[in-house]
């Protein structure tokens, strides 16, 4: 069976459950099934749809449990470690606002551990960053990001040993993007005002509201066209990972008109048309999503708007060179360029196997050759999780 007609079976059962399994199932086979699904981050979800089905076969519905089981038991270690870190983080006079994946997993799953996901984003305002820093640091959490920059990147990567076991992981951004072109699209005091409470998390936990998450998603699950996502330690180039699709089927199902409206004139403004309208027919076409006929079908028109759907769909050297273009002043340009070239020191001797500083001349051209080559066959060099 190819991956193809696994992800066909995947499809099948996130939609309704019902999936015509093969007469016997070799466990290697079996195998492949739960771990695709892993991959794409439905093992839970999956479980769940299938828990009441006759005929799943022995292997995968034990092969699902498993993954459901520990992702339900990583759940209660995560939600802890929030529930102390949010109310924290306030008190210190930060605003932090959940996005991607933990906070659609609070407002709009029946069960948060349904909705896998290897950390969680946290917005704050820039003039914010110190104090979360601190916050974080003051509660046990140690600062995972060898790669810190100013210019080239706007998040910080936290880890916290929870108990059982589990490594909880929190992505803090001061921008919403790495990105110099997609950053301004969402601003935090913007997001901030529109966002919506999390009570099942915390009562002070906040998320992005429906028409933001859903603009926010769609972007997302397009930057990954060019750009990787990290699963068990490799750098997978999936931009139809399939909860991301889930997460669009979700939010879409709580759409009123007027949010209908509300959205593509925002997705217009923003430049993201394309790419809001390119999910929306991925996720119709995989999983039975359901919207407007007429919607999106306004094209942007401002130039920076164009400039963001361009940005979404070049490869990844020309949103290399767009971001470059869109650093403000000849300062900040140097700057971005001497951070993507000479990235800190304890980044490079960790990233090369933990050599002495004598070895950074050499560690350097290493990473400018394997980074000319990477873009010469377009795929980006690796520069940590973004």
């Amino acid at each position: 069976m190819t991956n193809d007609e696994i992800d066909i079976f995947l499809c099948a059962g996130l939609r309704n459950g019902t999936i015509e399994w093969p007469a016997a199932m070799p466990e290697a086979l079996a195998q492949r099934i739960v771990a695709f699904a892993d991959f794409h981050g439905i093992a839970s979800l999956l479980h769940a749809r299938l828990a009441p089905c006759e005929g799943v076969p022995r292997l995968v519905r034990e092969g699902l449990r498993d993954c459901a089981i520990g992702w339900a038991m990583r759940e209660l270690g995560e939600k802890q470690a929030l529930a102390c870190l949010i109310p924290a983080l306030v008190r210190r006079g930060v605003r932090p606002l959940l996005f991607k994946g933990t906070a659609l997993a609070y407002s709009h799953y029946s069960d948060p551990a349904l909705r896998q996901r290897a950390d969680t984003d946290i917005f704050v305002g820039r003039v914010e960053r110190t104090a979360a820093y601190e916050t974080l640091t003051e509660l046990g959490w140690s600062n995972a990001s060898k790669m810190t920059t100013e210019v080239s990147s706007h998040q910080a990567s936290f880890s916290f040993d929870a108990p059982g076991d589990a490594t909880i992981h929190v992505d803090l951004h001061w921008r919403i993007s790495n990105s110099a072109v997609l950053h301004r699209l969402f601003e935090h005091d913007d997001l901030w005002n529109r966002s919506v409470r999390l009570p099942s998390l915390h009562p002070l936990a906040r998320g992005a509201n429906h028409v933001d998450a859903l603009l926010i998603a769609c972007m997302h699950r397009l930057v990954h066209l060019r750009a990787p996502y990290y699963f068990e330690g490799s750098a997978r180039f999936v931009p139809d990972r399939l909860i991301w699709l889930y997460d669009i089927l979700r939010l879409t199902k709580t759409f009123t008109p007027a949010d209908w409206a509300e959205f593509e004139q925002r997705a217009c403004e923003k430049g993201l048309s394309d790419a809001c309208r390119d999910g929306l027919l991925s996720a119709k076409a995989r999983l039975g999503a359901l919207y407007p006929e007429t919607v999106l079908d306004a094209r942007a028109r401002s130039s920076s708007a164009q400039a963001t759907a361009t940005y979404l769909r070049a490869s990844w050297l020309r949103r290399e060179w767009m971001d470059f273009r869109a650093v403000e002043g000849i300062s900040g340009k140097l700057r971005f360029l001497v951070e993507v070239i000479f990235p800190p020191a304890e980044y490079m001797r960790e990233r090369y196997g933990g050599c002495g500083r004598r070895w950074l001349p050499w560690l350097y051209l290493r990473r400018a050759v394997g980074g000319v080559s990477k873009r010469l066959r377009g795929r980006p060099a690796e520069t940590g999780k973004r």
